[in-house]
């Protein structure tokens, strides 16, 4: 069975997936690169200063499901800021979820 990648940020198939070599979360290049641009170059989960060209690099994989007409809305710039508003919650809840592993480790 073929494993698809999900983007970090839109919790979506990738069809052009790249990695951040500084935080480790792998994005849809072109949402990561669309948020990058609204929110100053800041990761949307440590808020550590990126730079597309410089922190990221293309992962060679299976394109993912191809998208129809009633997904092309998550893919669009207005979904991408309806996510920015939403993105404290999910940072609340991932370092929540670090913190609770963080214990389970130790």
């Amino acid at each position: 069975m073929e494993k698809l990648i999900i983007c970090s940020l839109t919790q979506q198939p990738t069809i052009n997936p790249v990695f951040c070599t500084k935080t480790g979360y792998m994005y849809e290049g072109a949402s990561i690169k669309c948020y990058l641009n609204i929110n100053q170059n800041k990761c949307p989960f440590t808020k550590m200063e990126l730079s597309f060209d410089e922190d990221f690099i293309i992962v060679k994989a299976k394109a993912g499901p191809k998208l129809t007409s009633t997904d092309k809305k998550n893919t669009n710039e207005d979904s991408l800021i309806e996510i920015v508003k939403n993105l404290d919650n999910l940072t609340k809840e991932a370092i929540e979820y670090k913190k609770s592993i963080e214990a389970l480790n130790s």
